[in-house]
């Protein structure tokens, strides 16, 4: 069980979860274009992998990084937010040399402005090791289906969302502490809702062929980030909606979850 003193009403919250491997469409139907970005639904095959079943929080963020750059500050249950994409990869390496685990990233250098970090050169990503890493947006929506293939994990009625997700249809946008609704099928919480979910994937089209563990285009300009936030209006992002922004740009409504790769 999660050793979290904060968070004592949720016995039933683990800190990863397994997705065991398998078969699934990615992407949407070709008359449904809104939010898709190229998201030609064609059939992906995952490896197992596990993925924590919160977006990482503030209490999260601080034991690691001894910081904490959100905009709400007084919620160490609350997501962790406006952290740039690169920052989200100093995490995941952080993370992982805190626990004695192999890092996943690697880089020649940072760039910093403002005391951000907005760049960095030569990054590499290094998937068959066992440490904390971004799930890739493939990895993310196999997890957000849980074997399902309707818009949202719980159906498609979107009236549903306040039982799975914090969105605008709570009286003020602001975060709210992880794993106070329901949970998915699998375990997760707040995949819809709260903070949208860095993945790293660049953005780029989906083609029809069947695919294995992918990763996303080797460059772009965007990074992908998955789910609905508390900043949506109604209805939140469907399962294959995607979104995305410049990797140096930080958002009060875009956080992270951190996944890892099965290997010995």
């Amino acid at each position: 069980m999660w050793n979290n003193s904060l968070d004592p009403s949720n016995p039933r919250y683990t800190r990863m979860v397994y997705v065991p491997g398998g078969t699934f469409r990615m992407g949407g139907d070709p008359s449904d274009t809104t939010g898709t970005f190229g998201a030609i639904a064609h059939t992906v095959t995952i490896s197992g992998f596990l993925m924590d079943s919160t977006e990482v929080t503030q209490e999260d963020w601080n034991s690691v990084m001894a910081s904490n750059p959100s905009r709400r500050i007084d919620c160490p249950r609350c997501p962790i937010e406006n952290v740039t994409w690169f920052e989200a990869i100093l995490y995941c390496n952080a993370r992982s040399k805190r626990q004695g685990l192999d890092t996943v990233y690697q880089w020649a250098g940072a760039t910093f402005e403002s005391g951000r970090v907005v760049k960095m050169a030569s990054l590499r990503q290094f998937r068959l090791r066992n440490g904390y890493r971004l799930p890739s947006e493939a990895e993310w929506e196999y997890a957000a289906r849980g074997g399902t293939s309707s818009w949202w994990y719980w159906g498609n009625d979107s009236n549903q969302i306040s039982k799975y997700g914090w969105t605008g249809r709570i009286p003020a946008p602001v975060t709210r502490p992880v794993a106070d609704l329901a949970p998915t099928g699998l375990g997760f919480y707040d995949l819809q809702g709260n903070v949208g979910e860095l993945v790293f994937d660049w953005l780029g089209s989906f083609d029809s062929k069947s695919k294995s563990d992918p990763t996303g285009p080797e460059s772009g300009l965007y990074r992908v980030f998955r789910g609905g936030a508390i900043s949506d209006d109604f209805c939140p992002p469907k399962n294959h909606e995607r979104n995305a922004m410049l990797p140096g740009d930080a958002n009060d409504f875009i956080g992270f979850r951190c996944a890892r790769s099965l290997v010995p």
